[in-house]
């Protein structure tokens, strides 16, 4: 597990201070890689993160971390597989990375992942360039602008059509003019 002080330890993640350190770096995370290493590691990680636990055949039975559990028995997790339950609350995961998911309590699945990437070194590649962004400014040649205000400022369009990025932001607007 990444060191308490690192804003990639679960409990620093869960409470929102990742944002700032995610914030000026570009993180790629391989899914792929991280289950693949997780799973492989399955019956040493469980034990390790739900150390109150007990190994029965190829189960871990542990208390559940996020609710009130007060013995062992409904929370169930497999060893090779990774695929957990608590019976007695109804919650269930089909992997290992779901568990770690589930028991950092990480908002979102991809922050948790990272953690998990790097608890393991594996799978997460960082760098401190600017991260990328989706938005950009075209800024129409001054003839044109002048142009279609003096239209807009005369005119009332017929029909107006705008076009919206995946983000929401209005990319495009067509306008129809008739006499």
């Amino acid at each position: 597990m990444p060191p308490r002080h690192t804003p990639y330890h679960p409990a620093n993640i869960a409470h929102g201070s990742i944002g700032a350190a995610l914030a000026t770096q570009h993180i790629q995370v391989d899914f792929a890689v991280i289950e693949q290493v997780a799973s492989s590691q399955a019956s040493t990680l469980i034990p390790k993160w739900l150390p109150n636990g007990k190994r029965q055949g190829n189960e871990w039975i542990a208390l559940n971390p996020t609710r009130n559990d007060k013995s062992p028995g409904s929370f169930k997790i497999n060893l090779s597989t990774g695929k957990w339950s608590d019976f007695a609350c109804g919650d269930s995961g089909n992997d290992i990375t779901s568990l770690y998911h589930y028991i950092n309590g990480i908002g979102e699945y991809r922050d948790s992942m990272i953690a998990l990437g790097h608890e393991l070194g594996v799978g997460v590649s960082e760098s401190t360039a600017p991260k990328p962004t989706n938005k950009s400014t075209i800024y129409a040649e001054p003839p044109t602008l002048w142009y279609f205000r003096q239209i807009k400022a005369r005119l009332k369009p017929s029909k107006t059509w705008s076009y919206f990025n995946a983000n929401g932001d209005e990319v495009s607007r067509v306008l129809r003019f008739e006499h």
